[in-house]
């Protein structure tokens, strides 16, 4: 089952399409690393859902929109990357 998957790391995979907003419902989901696919589409809001999340690495994707201001309430997050992308707007 994937409700106790904790760290999917997914470098250069040539992953297109949005990200999955389910991802961010996994109750245990820590790492979330998807720099350097083909990744399109918005952040998710559901990023808010993922509480333990410490990680986010989604650089070198192709990504458009601005980051969810919803992000500052995920205390645990200590990593954000997203270089290299589309993204506009100021950081929350």
């Amino acid at each position: 089952s994937l409700k106790e998957l904790q760290i999917i790391e997914l470098e250069r995979c040539s992953l297109l399409g949005s990200i999955p907003s389910s991802l961010f419902q996994l109750p245990k989901i820590r790492q979330v690393v998807f720099y350097g696919n083909s990744f399109t589409g918005t952040l998710p809001q559901s990023l808010v859902n993922a509480i333990k999340l410490e990680r986010l690495e989604v650089g070198s994707n192709k990504l458009y929109g601005s980051i969810p201001e919803n992000i500052t309430q995920l205390m645990n997050l200590k990593q954000f990357y997203a270089v290299d992308n589309r993204l506009t707007g100021t950081i929350p």
